[in-house]
């Protein structure tokens, strides 16, 4: 008696017919879905054994196993016709490796090229940000605290109205303090003008003593 044989004699005798039927329609509808290869091989070898007729012969077991693949993997399969169960079962290893790979480069990349246009976007932000500061700040000395353009260390420090820069209206300072020499001399000739004619009447007086 073989191995085969004394599991199918155990599982009659021991193994209620309700839970072999059970086991052998879920056979029927086994698929991998999200499993792996090597949980969906599990599964197949171990709900097999409640459908021997469905796997009589290596060729049935191979299709019935490949028909279970997710589509991915079965469209690079069965144009292959493999003609056994071992050999349908170390392609769908293969497939599913470099199905890995090709998804572990292309994330990857996505988080590369994510990465670049982070950087490249900070890059872009930094001369806008400087932008803002240039046109809606007052530029200040950085040792004094005061605007840059009325530092004392640049002039005099007096701010001039820009109004009165080169207009009509401008007047020179030494202008200014020549006008005011003529009125405060202006006004001493006068009083001495007024003060002459009194000033020959008493002489007369004192004459006529």
């Amino acid at each position: 008696m073989n191995w085969a044989r004394f599991k199918v004699i155990f599982r009659e005798k021991y193994v209620p017919r309700a839970l072999q039927n059970a086991k052998c329609v879920e056979f029927e509808h086994l698929k991998q879905t999200g499993k792996t290869i090597a949980d969906y091989e599990a599964a197949f070898t171990n709900l097999a054994e409640y459908a021997p007729h469905l796997v009589a012969t290596d060729e049935m077991r191979a299709r019935r196993f490949e028909d279970g693949l997710r589509y991915e993997i079965k469209r690079v399969i069965r144009p292959l016709v493999l003609p056994t169960y071992a050999d349908v079962l170390d392609c769908a290893i293969i497939v599913e490796q470099d199905e890995m790979e090709k998804r572990k480069y292309f994330d990857s990349k996505k988080r590369q090229n994510f990465n670049n246009e982070g950087s490249s976007g900070q890059k872009r932000q930094k001369p806008e940000s400087n932008w803002r500061n240039q046109r809606g700040q007052i530029p200040k000395c950085p040792t004094l605290g005061h605007i840059k353009r009325n530092c004392p260390k640049l002039g005099t420090g007096a701010i001039v109205p820009r109004g009165n820069q080169g207009g009509r209206n401008a007047k020179p300072e030494g202008n200014r303090q020549g006008n005011q020499g003529n009125r405060s001399g202006n006004g001493i000739t006068k009083d001495k003008d007024k003060c002459l004619p009194l000033c020959q009447a008493m002489r007369g007086m004192m004459k006529s003593w």
